[in-house]
């Protein structure tokens, strides 16, 4: 199979599972009026209302819209935001042989103790797994356990917390849109999971 040809088929899941992401976020939206005005999360029995001055505001001008892995996925925290440096708009341009960086602003429900990270990439309707180094992900990238240099992990519900990783785009990538499928789970259930329209350069 050519790369033209999967480039063209690549694009094309791409813009069909963008546009599902779309609806999922309108009734999102929708859901979020009829709470807290100032909850901005997507999980589906949120009671959380994290507030600021202004709805409007309340995201930094980088902050992208979440795209839930499934509709309704019941999760173990809620997604507050999502930033990738450089990028506010979909899809985000990730740059062969450099890193590039995700944060996510999230709020356990529950008391978590241990983070297993699962990243891949949605390729004409099949899942390529990303190479990860996956030891001590939790110590290492919740900013607010490696300040500390934690040697264990241990996080609070109710409590909003702030996870930054750095995900390397190796050199012998092709280059081709695609859906990352980002999520974050302990002991097998999801703490976090959302989908990352990108492009690889």
């Amino acid at each position: 199979m050519s790369n033209k040809f999967v480039i063209i088929l690549g694009l094309i899941f791409f813009v069909a599972v963008l546009g599902e992401g779309a609806r999922s976020r309108v009734a999102i939206r929708n859901r979020q009026d009829k709470r807290a005005p100032c909850s901005n999360s997507t999980h589906p029995g949120n009671k959380m209302a994290p507030c600021s001055q202004s709805n409007e505001t309340d995201a930094s001008p980088e902050s992208l819209n979440i795209i839930p892995c499934m509709k309704r996925m019941r999760t173990l925290s809620n997604i507050d935001s999502i930033v990738i440096p450089g990028c506010s708009k979909y899809p985000c341009l990730f740059k062969r042989g450099d890193s590039s960086k995700i944060q996510v602003a999230f709020t356990p429900l529950y008391r978590i103790r241990a983070m297993q990270l699962s990243i891949a990439g949605i390729i004409q309707g099949s899942s390529v797994d990303f190479p990860l180094d996956d030891q001590n992900h939790c110590q290492t990238s919740v900013v607010e356990l490696a300040s500390q240099n934690a040697t264990r992990c241990a996080l609070n519900r109710n409590t909003q917390y702030n996870y930054e990783f750095s995900l390397p785009i190796l050199k012998s990538y092709p280059p081709m849109p695609l859906n990352v499928r980002y999520e974050v789970k302990q002991f097998g259930r999801s703490l976090f999971c959302f989908l990352l329209p990108i492009r690889i350069v």
